[in-house]
């Protein structure tokens, strides 16, 4: 509110009685012209502490305290001046501030060029046509009047309409002369001309407002405890309503400067609405200033802080959000109250970190209790979580159509329980995602996993691995399938593993298709990288894992999985140790791709664990009492019978030594002298023995009766 200093009393004024005596005690009352109604005045230029009415003076007759009278702008004054027995002295009626009504003014100009016989001319700045306001000069004249030699008409606001063509070339300005009101001049009445050809000049308050700032709606000193990270004022209903005026003028940008700003309840997302923030650093024992924007909660506890309902194309980035101490807080929500409702989708949050909270972001709450409802086209990436409350998870997904083209990536989950916990999700990639903190019970855990993508992620190792110094619980999985709750139908839950490093188990509960393509499975603490731990399969149905081009260590392939062992390394160390307990169970090797997995039949198949009908090959290292250096030798059926092959340069031994050995051609033949046949082909019929001596050419020996 714009104030001027009043002609009476206004500063340092000094007033006498009728008789020339200093009026002391005197009473000056202030109402408003020609009435009786009080109006207020004010103790010094910024308008912000009105005096008392009547104003009392001191004993010198002179107004008290600043020492001087403020009026506001705009308005008229009755002072009525007595002394301090109410008798009155004088009236002066009709006063105004000093300078009250100022009226100021700016000008504008543009000049143009006209093109031939040029009649309108259409201007980038504005005038008040009827108001003298505007001067046209042609070549330097100016046309003023209707007897000018181009004379015109002041069409509208920015058009003006010549009587007569003007010729090519002339130069044409026109100047205007706008009011910018009385007092003190505000942003809408003063000029915005963008530097930039063929920009379109505005006024600065409509410039400004095309960038909100939560600070456009917090006081001074909320903005101070703001930037101070002091946080001691609640400024919830300041950032709702910042978000509620950019939803209105149909979405933008709410900008949030550094600084911690006390939240005490939900905020509430809304459509087309960014929310831009600073993504700083949070206070870490190296590094004890906190930076960025951050909202820190102070309300109750088993509260939400963003609340993201029925919301569309919003966006989070360059947030902290801490729950500061309160328990079951969820940082960020997606769900909808309803299944009539439509549920969030194509929204964004990047660059965020949320701290103390149990759950982190609960992606839906309703589960397959909202088929139709969408939450698709959601991206999470480039975020830090943590969290050391008991059962704290980073992300829970249970919404029945969560994650159709949705995206966690390039993040890390320092969680007490579980960093991903899928309910229920359909098409959803976690990519690059790394887990710490206790992690209890997995990295991910999935009942409904529908077409799930984990790829680039890791688990850290368990803590018995180095001593107990590290941090996950010796009982965490990477990955932990188990049963949808009991009111969901069976779902075909399939997960696709790619390029993770796999720090522990794989343990699965229920039924499920794996494929893990180029995993590194490190050493787990179990010593069993895929377990089915408890529990039964549905019959018919078995749990498959599908490894490509990968290093299960140790593994321990277990009744009721079907395993798909493809283009591995071709190492057998990787091998000796994966073992299948049932023999209706069974493990394929594809396509091995290196001479040593052609040639070494043990890399495909080990049957030493197992004394089937299997070959194993059994020599020769040089420690080997079976046979000489560099044979190949295998057997078939175990230890005993001994059923011996032998390959070696020279010669192939079937049988062994001392062990009665025939070799038989099951099929009789009788082949011309001149049948097909390849030199060193054998065959028989009861009269003779025939011998293929070359290409097409056989001959025969007699057999006798002995």
């Amino acid at each position: 509110m714009a104030v001027n200093l009043s002609p009476v009393g206004g500063v340092a004024a000094q007033f006498f009685t009728n008789t020339g005596a200093v009026l002391t005690g005197g009473k000056l009352y202030t109402y408003a012209a020609g009435t009786t109604t009080p109006a207020t005045t004010f103790t010094s230029s910024t308008g912000s502490v009105a005096w008392t009415n009547p104003i009392v003076l001191d004993a010198a007759g002179r107004v008290s305290g600043s020492g001087e009278i403020w009026l506001t702008d705009g308005i008229n004054y009755k002072f009525v001046l007595k002394d301090s027995n109410d008798v009155l002295i004088a009236t002066y009626d009709n006063i105004s501030g000093i300078n009250s009504n100022f009226i100021s003014f700016t000008n504008n100009q543009q000049i143009v060029t006209a093109t031939a016989n040029q009649t309108v001319f259409n201007l980038s700045i504005s005038y008040q046509p009827g108001t003298n306001s505007l001067s046209v000069f042609v070549d330097g004249v100016n046309q003023y009047g209707p007897s000018a030699q181009y004379a015109y008409v002041e069409t509208d606001s920015d058009t003006v309409t010549f009587n007569n063509g003007l010729h090519v070339g002339a130069l044409v300005k026109f100047t205007t002369t706008q009011q910018q009101g009385a007092g003190v001049v505000d942003s809408s009445q003063v000029t915005y001309d963008p530097p930039f050809t063929g920009s379109v000049a505005t006024n600065v308050e409509v410039k400004l407002s095309q960038y909100v700032s939560v600070f456009d709606f917090m006081s001074s000193a909320e903005i101070a405890d703001v930037t101070s990270r002091v946080a001691s004022i609640d400024v919830t209903t300041k950032i709702q309503a910042a978000i509620d005026y950019v939803e209105s003028q149909a979405g933008g940008v709410v900008w949030f400067p550094s600084g911690e700003y006390k939240v005490t309840a939900t905020i509430d997302a809304k459509t087309g609405v960014k929310l831009l923030g600073v993504y700083g650093e949070p206070a870490i024992p190296a590094q004890t200033t906190e930076t960025g924007t951050k909202w820190i909660w102070g309300g109750a506890n088993n509260s939400i802080i963003l609340n993201v309902f029925d919301t569309r194309f919003f966006t989070l980035e360059g947030f902290y959000l801490d729950g500061n101490g309160a328990t079951g807080m969820t940082g960020i929500l997606l769900s909808t109250a309803s299944v009539s409702q439509i549920a969030s989708s194509h929204n964004t949050y990047e660059f965020f970190y949320i701290k103390n909270c149990l759950v982190a972001v609960q992606w839906g709450t309703l589960g397959l209790g909202t088929p139709n409802n969408q939450t698709d086209g959601e991206i999470f990436r480039q975020f830090t979580i943590e969290s050391a409350e008991a059962g704290s998870k980073g992300f829970v997904l249970n919404s029945g159509n969560a994650g159709q083209y949705s995206v966690i990536e390039n993040g890390g989950i320092s969680v007490d329980d579980i960093a991903i916990d899928i309910v229920v999700a359909n098409q959803v990639q976690i990519l690059r995602v790394t887990s710490g903190g206790k992690t209890a019970t997995a990295f991910c855990r999935a009942a409904c996993a529908i077409n799930v993508l984990i790829q680039g992620c890791e688990s850290e190792n368990q803590a018995d691995l180095y001593g107990g110094s590290g941090k996950i619980s010796v009982q965490s999985k990477f990955l932990k399938v188990v049963a949808p709750p009991a009111a969901y139908p069976v779902y075909d839950t399939t997960i696709v593993l790619s390029q993770n490093t796999i720090n522990n188990p794989v343990e699965v509960t229920y039924p499920v298709r794996i494929v893990s393509t180029g995993d590194a499975w490190g050493y787990c603490y179990t010593g069993v990288t895929v377990t089915k731990s408890t529990g039964t399969f549905t019959s018919g149905v078995s749990s498959c894992l599908a490894l490509n081009n990968g290093y299960p260590v140790l593994g321990g392939w277990q009744a009721g999985q079907y395993v798909n062992l493809q283009n591995l390394q071709p190492d057998s160390y990787y091998f000796q140790h994966d073992k299948l307990s049932q023999p209706t169970q069974y493990a394929h090797l594809f396509t091995p791709i290196t001479a040593l997995a052609a040639q070494d039949v043990t890399t495909g198949v080990d049957s030493r664990g197992y004394s089937g009908n299997l070959w194993e090959r059994i020599c020769c290292a040089a420690s080997s009492t079976v046979g000489t250096v560099g044979d190949l030798i295998y057997r078939i059926g175990g230890a005993s019978p001994k059923k011996i092959l032998t390959l070696r340069s020279s010669e192939v031994v079937i049988g062994e030594t001392g062990v009665s050995t025939r070799l038989r051609i099951a099929e009789a033949e009788t082949p011309l002298s001149t049948a097909t046949g390849t030199a060193g082909q054998i065959a028989w019929d009861t009269n003779y023995i025939y011998v293929c001596v070359g290409t097409n050419s056989w001959k025969r020996a007699t057999l006798n009766s002995y």
